[in-house]
């Protein structure tokens, strides 16, 4: 049950730093038709791929902000709700509250799962630069089940080709992380070089062994997004998927 839930929490981060935003046409039938009959009553805002799930963003009728995967033949792999922090049962606010008294929360979600009971997972971190992480699992009642300390793998992203970001070892992960904690350079950057778009994500991790943030950026009215490389000061480094701007070096 453990490993199952790690192997999971995984799928999670990986899923949400490497999907792409795809057109509802591109989405089989078996994945519309299982998503239906699985919730038949929410309004679904986007479709997104990675290399093996279809992953849907919808909203519920009581205008809860949700997520659910499913693979190309239909089957369904996750449901994950966003909890505000404010609406987290007591017991969960409490142990972060008095065990993590550094941390912040960062992601919560109540997740279903096949043949699993219903549970919570939280990512909580420290404020400023690749500041440390943990990630936490509780039951539906608010027991703590396990605690994770994310660990970067540095073949993350192939330096032989960096447009290969779906090369992902089981051993770790990257992290995602609010727009509004990265450094003013990147944001300087994007603003400059790269007009008309906006940040769809951000993220951190390893890129040739060093820290690095990952920012997805996706333009008004268009489908396909950017994802651009940046070091440890915010200083552009590469893209997995385009060259760098004519005024690069």
């Amino acid at each position: 049950m453990k490993t199952y839930l790690a192997i999971l929490i995984f799928l999670f981060i990986s899923i949400s730093v490497f999907a792409q935003s795809i057109r509802v046409s591109d989405v089989p039938a078996t994945v519309q038709n299982a998503f239906k009959a699985k919730l038949p009553d929410v309004t679904t805002t986007s479709w997104e791929k990675d290399t093996t799930m279809f992953v849907v963003s919808f909203t519920t009728k009581d205008n809860e902000k949700a997520t659910s995967a499913f693979t190309a033949d239909g089957t369904w792999h996750n449901t994950k709700f966003a909890v505000p922090e404010k609406e987290l049962p007591s017991p969960i606010s409490v142990d972060i509250k008095q065990n993590y008294k550094d941390y912040k929360i960062k992601t919560a979600n109540m997740v279903q799962e096949p043949e699993t009971n219903n549970y919570y997972y939280i990512l909580i971190r420290k404020d400023g630069i690749a500041q440390p992480s943990m990630e936490l699992t509780y039951t539906i009642a608010g027991k703590l089940i396990k605690k994770t300390t994310p660990k970067v793998n540095p073949n993350v992203v192939n330096s032989d080709n960096p447009a290969k970001m779906d090369t992902v070892s089981s051993t770790g992960s990257m992290e995602t992380i609010d727009k509004k904690e990265l450094p003013s350079p990147i944001l300087t950057y994007i603003k400059q070089n790269f007009d008309g778009y906006f940040i769809k994500d951000a993220a951190t991790g390893n890129y040739n062994k060093k820290f690095s943030y990952y920012v997805t950026l996706k333009k008004a009215g268009m489908k396909e997004t950017h994802q651009l490389i940046f070091d440890i000061n915010g200083k552009y480094t590469g893209t997995t998927d385009k060259p760098k701007p004519e005024d690069e070096p």
